[in-house]
């Protein structure tokens, strides 16, 4: 779904799990593009001139300087995953939003998942690194977990839960929806929606 909408040049800014719609295990719709911006052909940023942001999904970038990528995008998704793989966990929670800056820039992450393997869990921090050129893609990412749906129980443990049973790699009707090209809520606290105080630009 992220994939398209960058090849659209569509800039969604509150990737979230509360703006994810499951309508089968193969296909998911995203929401809410409310803070959306299409970009200009000769555009490769957008720059918010204010309003409330959320923060806990949002790389630092954009917590900083308000810069919007479809990149910063990804950061979010990394946020949506960890979502994902704790059941509706709540990003750093406990954390005042207005401390995540800090927490970023000391290098501190969302800590792994008990279900995920270390691969799944590295892309996870490769979409929150700091310089944004270095994170994956969305095609990298497509690309990258439809390999993995094909083996499921290789990349997730799930303990004690017998009814939540992961597709089966041996489905013939999932992996053939996993080749075909074309198929590439919880509430948050109003205070983690905040208006991020004005930085100083760092030079060049």
């Amino acid at each position: 779904g992220m994939n398209y909408l960058e090849d659209r040049r569509l800039v969604h800014r509150d990737l979230a799990a509360r703006n994810v719609l499951v309508k089968a295990p193969n296909h998911v719709k995203i929401t809410d593009f409310g803070l959306a911006k299409l970009l200009d052909l000769n555009e490769t940023e957008y720059h918010s001139e204010g309003g409330k942001l959320p923060i806990k999904w949002l790389a630092l970038e954009s917590i900083q300087q308000r810069i919007f990528t479809h990149q910063s995008d990804v950061w979010s998704y990394g946020v949506t995953l960890w979502e994902l793989m704790t059941f509706g966990g709540k990003p750093y929670d406990g954390v005042p939003a207005r401390d995540i800056p800090e927490l970023l820039e000391k290098g501190e992450r969302l800590t792994q998942p008990p279900i995920c393997t270390i691969d799944v869990y590295m892309i996870m921090v490769k979409c929150w690194m700091i310089d944004a050129e270095s994170r994956p893609k969305f095609r990298e990412l497509a690309a990258e977990f439809s390999k993995m749906a094909r083996d499921p129980t290789r990349y997730l443990v799930i303990q004690g839960d017998e009814r939540m049973k992961l597709p089966s790699p041996t489905d013939s009707r999932f992996l053939q929806s996993l080749m075909e090209e074309d198929d590439m809520s919880q509430m948050v606290d109003a205070e983690e929606y905040l208006t991020p105080p004005p930085f100083p630009l760092r030079p060049p």
